[in-house]
C-alpha cells in the first residue's frame, strides 16, 4: 500500500479495516490517508490532492513545477488542481482552465501539467516578481523555452494574465539564484533581501522587487526595464 493513499479503496481491498484507518493513519483530505505519526511533506500533499479527485484532476501551478524538480517551492502553499469542483478541500484550490492536448505529463504516477504548461500559468498569477523567481526555478529545473511558451499562450487566446506573460517570460533567467524566501523576505521588508539572497542573485532580486542597493548612489532605486 501507497503511503498516501485512498481510504475507501483500501478498505474494499481488505488491506485495512475502518477502524485501522481511524487509529493508525492521518486523515489529509476526505477519503485520503497517510502515516499518523510522520509529517506531511509538499509531495504528500500534492499527492493527496490529486487521490482527492479520484485521479481526475490535473496538478498545475506551483504545484506542478515541484514535481518536476524545481527548487524553493513553499511547502505550506495550497495544492493547485484543474478540475471542476467549486467546494475545494482545505488547502487545496481548484480551477476549471482548459487543457488541450499535449499539455498535461505524468510523473511519480502523478497527472500534471508539462513544464510549457506549467510555465504559462505561473508566469500569468501573482506579482511579477513572484512570477519571475518561480520561473527562475522551473527553468532551472527542466529548461523549458521560452518560445514554446509563447507558442502555447497563442492556443489561449482569452484567458486572464495573458498579456503580461512575454513580459514575464523576457525576465526569466535559469541560472538565476532568488528563493522563494528570498521572495518572501524582500515582498514583506526589500531591506532584508541582501541578507538573505546569495551575492549573485542579490543585483538581480534587487530589479525585480525595485530595492535599494545598500551600496553605491545612496538612496537610488534599481529598477528593472521592460522592453516593449
Amino acid at each position: 500500500m501507497d503511503s498516501i493513499f485512498i481510504g475507501s479503496e483500501a478498505v474494499a481491498a481488505g488491506e485495512l479495516g475502518v477502524n485501522d484507518l481511524r487509529r493508525r493513519y492521518r486523515r489529509l483530505l476526505p477519503d485520503v490517508y497517510g502515516s499518523l505519526t510522520a509529517e506531511p511533506t509538499l509531495c504528500d500533499r500534492i499527492t493527496a490532492g490529486w487521490l482527492w479527485t479520484g485521479r481526475e484532476g490535473v496538478i498545475a501551478g506551483a504545484a506542478a513545477s515541484a514535481i518536476l524538480g524545481a527548487k524553493w517551492v513553499d511547502v505550506n502553499m495550497p495544492v493547485e488542481l484543474i478540475w471542476a469542483n467549486n467546494r475545494a478541500a482545505p488547502g487545496v484550490v481548484t480551477r476549471r482552465d482548459t487543457l488541450l492536448d499535449g499539455e498535461t505529463t505524468v510523473r511519480r504516477g502523478l497527472t500534471l501539467t508539462t513544464a510549457e504548461r506549467t510555465a504559462f500559468d505561473l508566469a500569468r498569477g501573482g506579482s511579477i516578481g513572484n512570477a519571475v523567481a518561480r520561473l527562475d526555478a522551473l527553468a532551472r529545473a527542466t529548461v523549458f523555452k521560452p518560445a514554446d511558451v509563447i507558442e502555447l499562450a497563442q492556443r489561449h487566446p482569452h484567458v486572464r494574465g495573458l498579456r503580461r506573460v512575454d513580459r514575464v517570460l523576457d525576465l526569466v533567467d535559469a541560472g538565476a539564484g532568488i528563493s522563494t524566501g528570498d521572495m518572501v523576505a524582500a515582498t514583506a521588508d526589500p531591506s532584508r533581501l541582501s541578507a538573505t539572497a546569495d551575492a549573485d542573485s542579490a543585483p538581480r532580486a534587487r530589479r525585480l522587487f525595485h530595492v535599494p542597493a545598500r551600496h553605491g548612489l545612496a538612496g537610488r532605486t534599481h529598477r528593472r526595464r521592460v522592453r516593449r
